[in-house]
C-alpha cells in the first residue's frame, strides 16, 4: 500500500521546496542619442583598475565574461555608454572603484574557444573613484537607494544593467561628484 501524502507534501508531510524566484533582467529602452549604465565585475588578479594605468590611451579589452546573462548585458553597450568597475580579490574588498565608457562595442570574444558566441568589449578609464564604494556601503541600501539593483538579485552576474539613478547613487558615493561640480564640470 502506499504512503498517504498530505496535502502538496511527501509521505511525511513535508512541503515541497520552492524554488527561488529570479527576475529576469531585461534590457533598458535607449532613447534615441541616449546612454545606457552598466556594472561590470571583474577579480582583481584578472583584471585591476590600474591595469588601465599602464595601457595605451588607458583602454583595455573585456574578455572572459563567458556568461549567457552577460552576453545579454553586453550586446547592449554602444561606444560612449558609461560603466562602474567593480573589482574583488583578495589584494583589495569588494566594491566600485572607477568609472568607465565603453570604447568600442561588443565583438567575438577572442577568449571564446568553444565558439559559444560570448563577447568582449573596450573599456577606457575615465576616472578613478576618490574612495571605493565597498560592497558593505551597497548592501546597506539595497532596500532604498538601490532597490531593485540587479546586483544584490543576480549577484553571480558578471555584467549588470543599471539604472541611471542607482548609477549615479553610487557615483555620488565615490566623492568624485563633488569634486566635478566643484570644478565647474558637469557629471556624466
Amino acid at each position: 500500500m502506499a504512503p498517504k501524502r498530505a496535502a502538496g507534501g511527501d509521505a511525511t508531510g513535508a512541503q515541497p521546496k520552492r524554488k527561488k524566484e529570479s527576475k529576469a533582467m531585461e534590457a533598458p529602452v535607449r532613447q534615441p542619442g541616449g546612454l545606457l549604465y552598466f556594472l561590470i565585475k571583474r577579480q582583481v588578479d584578472v583584471l585591476a583598475v590600474s591595469d588601465f594605468d599602464q595601457a595605451p590611451n588607458n583602454t583595455l579589452p573585456i574578455t572572459g565574461l563567458h556568461h549567457y546573462g552577460a552576453k545579454k548585458v553586453i550586446e547592449t553597450m554602444q561606444v560612449g555608454d558609461e560603466v562602474l568597475f567593480w573589482q574583488s580579490g583578495k589584494a583589495s574588498a569588494a566594491g566600485v572603484y572607477a568609472l568607465y565608457s565603453v570604447a568600442r562595442a561588443a565583438y567575438p570574444d577572442p577568449e571564446d574557444e568553444k565558439n559559444k558566441g560570448f563577447l568582449a568589449f573596450d573599456l577606457k578609464l575615465e576616472e578613478h573613484f576618490d574612495k571605493p564604494v565597498l560592497l558593505s556601503e551597497l548592501k546597506e541600501h539595497k532596500d532604498d537607494e538601490l532597490e531593485g539593483c540587479s546586483l544584490f538579485s543576480n549577484n553571480a552576474l558578471p555584467a549588470h544593467w543599471m539604472s541611471e539613478e542607482h548609477f549615479e547613487w553610487i557615483y555620488q558615493q565615490s566623492g568624485n561628484l563633488d569634486a566635478a561640480e566643484g570644478a565647474g564640470e558637469a557629471p556624466s
